[in-house]
């Protein structure tokens, strides 16, 4: 699979969710990532999907080998509720390109690109192909390969939107 080049408008602007919280960071923290989540998640869904969300954003020190993860927390069919979960062991650039990432899996369950098994933690569906996890490296999942695509492109669009702000 070949990487294309993502782009997002910089016109976007923030649009509330159903609920967010965020958990693990100081209040100076908090209103930043409020920021990034709220004008990441209608770039990646749209306003309207983006109104029906609830993402719980949580800082922690340790998460293993991982920088970051995503799960869904209501139900694996159309999932609503979410928790992203972002190491601390990393400088705050490479925070919003782990968001970015996590926010970008979000957005696979909520359009129903990723099916998650509740019955077979090795098998998910990729955009109707099922696929058997434990029979490909990590970076070869076509889910993960989509959010490395994804999250640059999407924290830079960001950013330059956060400059014409100011």
């Amino acid at each position: 699979m070949t990487r294309s080049t993502r782009s997002f408008r910089t016109d976007m602007t923030p649009t509330s969710l159903r609920r967010l919280s965020i958990r693990g960071a100081g209040q100076d923290k908090r209103k930043e990532i409020r920021g990034a989540v709220t004008w990441m998640v209608p770039a990646l869904v749209g306003k309207r999907m983006a109104g029906n969300l609830d993402i719980t954003v949580r800082f922690v020190q340790n998460l293993g080998r991982y920088v970051g993860d995503c799960e869904w927390l209501d139900d694996n069919i159309s999932p609503r509720q979410f928790l992203i979960r972002i190491s601390t062991q990393q400088s705050a650039r490479q925070q919003l390109i782990t968001l970015a990432h996590e926010l970008t899996h979000m957005k696979q369950f909520v359009k129903n690109e990723l099916f998650d098994y509740s019955t077979d933690s090795e098998r998910s569906r990729w955009r109707h192909q099922v696929i058997d996890t434990s029979k490909m490296a990590y970076r070869d999942l076509p889910w993960e390969k989509d959010a490395y695509a994804t999250q640059k492109p999407l924290t830079d669009a960001y950013v330059k939107w956060l400059k014409q702000q100011h």
